[in-house]
């Protein structure tokens, strides 16, 4: 009886704990499980490594890259001070997490992934502010802080030398600041906000539509709260200097490297994408076209590698390359987004994570769990466009009868859209690699129906719900 009454009374210490410090319990199993979770992996080099550990560019000195944005080599030049050696580009380095705390010969790599694995764990409490300010329902918005917290797609990144594990936790601290902004609007937080945008700029090229983005959102705002209009403005200002900055940074590019862009790897991917679709015959230059079936004729079977790109962009311009890019799409629209298009489809039965950007693995007892919960990652891409229909039809429906504007909701709908738009138009492959930046999202998408359901304990609540 005795033992009993104790038992009952160490539960009710537990459920009273978790009950009012459910973040720390959260924090706290995030570390035990993710150190868990990393000890399955060495850190790894990947095909981006290079060109971002080795970058000689002095951005204060107004010196820009023409293949890579600044933020993310200087994350590795940051972390580089507390390091020693030189990264072996040839090889994998082979550590186990907690081998070596900090120095060590050609730690570079490893301090890397470990800075990256750290800054991730910190982004669990924003995740963590924003769903429990989003959701009513306490258990799910936990249970979706703990999805969060394991999710492999996210965490195998951890342990690359690949920006996309900082553009998760980018993608997650631009939507709290968001989420902050329309809780309490203040100027501060609008211009916050705006200039938060150019720091993902400069970590990745591909987060330009975050800018336009915020612009659209301030003004619709701004309309429904016009007593407040000078909110708005500071963000729209904030949002055009963000866009100046940008332009600096491109006409920088074109001095100093003759490309009039943020970067030339859209070229580069591009150059793929108009071979893998058979459009490259089309273009308006016959020496690139020449030296395309020269190149195909000699590797006939065998896959598009690195080198045919690599061998444009070394020897032709950035913009007579732009140019015959543009002719062979321009000449063959319908062809062009029947093939871009087409990618939709062939991912529609894929998984969200990568197939072959995960560092190396470890073998035996240790990896079972690990192995168990990748295969357990049930998010398809067919699941996305189910999700990205329901969401469609939901913000139509509030535009016209909701009483409140979950801002939140079209924010993430326009990301995801962004997002697929600039995956299926920008890149030739990889495809589940550059969506992995919109997972967080993701999660917090599918559970606020979770919560909306839950919330809804009849037919007349549940659209109640819905209408805000």
């Amino acid at each position: 009886m005795k033992q009993t009454i104790l038992s009952t009374a160490n539960f009710n210490v537990i459920k009273h704990v978790f009950s009012k410090y459910p973040l720390y319990i959260i924090l706290i199993f995030a570390a035990i499980f993710r150190l868990y979770y990393y000890s399955y992996f060495y850190c790894s080099l990947h095909w981006d490594s290079q060109s971002n550990i080795i970058y000689y560019r002095n951005i204060f000195l107004g010196e820009v890259d023409a293949f890579r944005t600044p933020v993310y080599p200087y994350f590795i030049k940051f972390v580089g001070l507390f390091s020693t050696g030189q990264a072996d580009l040839n090889q994998t380095p082979q550590y186990y997490l907690g081998h070596y705390l900090f120095y060590s010969k050609n730690s570079l790599v490893r301090n890397v992934c470990y800075a990256q694995c750290f800054i991730s764990f910190l982004t669990i409490i924003p995740f963590y502010k924003i769903v429990s300010s989003i959701f009513k329902q306490k258990w799910v918005y936990i249970i979706a802080t703990l999805s969060f917290v394991i999710s492999p797609s996210m965490l195998n990144y951890d342990k690359c030398v690949l920006p996309e594990s900082l553009g998760m936790c980018f993608i997650v601290f631009f939507f709290y600041l968001f989420i902050r902004f329309n809780e309490r609007p203040l100027i501060f937080r609008a211009i916050g906000i705006s200039s938060f945008s150019f720091l993902a700029i400069m970590l990745r090229p591909s987060f330009l539509f975050l800018v336009p983005l915020l612009i659209v959102h301030f003004i619709l705002w701004g309309f429904y709260n016009r007593k407040k209009y000078k909110i708005a403005i500071s963000g729209i200002v904030s949002c055009i200097v963000c866009i100046l900055l940008v332009m600096v940074y491109i006409n920088q590019n074109h001095k100093q490297n003759h490309v009039n862009n943020i970067s030339t790897v859209a070229n580069i991917n591009q150059i793929d994408m108009v071979v893998m679709d058979s459009l490259y015959e089309k273009g308006n230059d016959s020496e690139i076209i020449q030296y395309i079936k020269y190149y195909l004729t000699v590797n006939k079977g065998k896959p598009l590698y690195d080198h045919l790109r690599i061998y444009i962009c070394d020897h032709y311009s950035y913009d007579r390359v732009r140019k015959y890019i543009n002719t062979c799409i321009s000449s063959q629209p319908k062809l062009y987004l029947a093939k871009r298009i087409g990618v939709m489809n062939d991912l529609k039965n894929e998984f969200i994570k990568s197939t072959f950007a995960y560092p190396k693995e470890h073998h035996g007892i240790v990896g079972y769990p690990v192995e168990l919960l990748t295969r357990l990652s049930f998010l398809t891409f067919s699941f996305i466009y189910i999700l990205f229909i329901v969401t469609a039809i939901l913000v139509l429906y509030q535009f016209f009868y909701g009483k409140e504007r979950p801002w939140f909701l079209y924010f993430i709908l326009a990301i995801i859209i962004l997002q697929f738009i600039t995956i299926i138009f920008g890149a030739q492959d990889q495809y589940q690699r550059l969506f992995v930046i919109a997972d967080p999202l993701i999660i917090i998408l599918l559970f606020y129906y979770i919560d909306v359901v839950v919330s809804s304990l009849d037919k007349y609540k549940f659209f109640e719900n819905i209408r805000g």
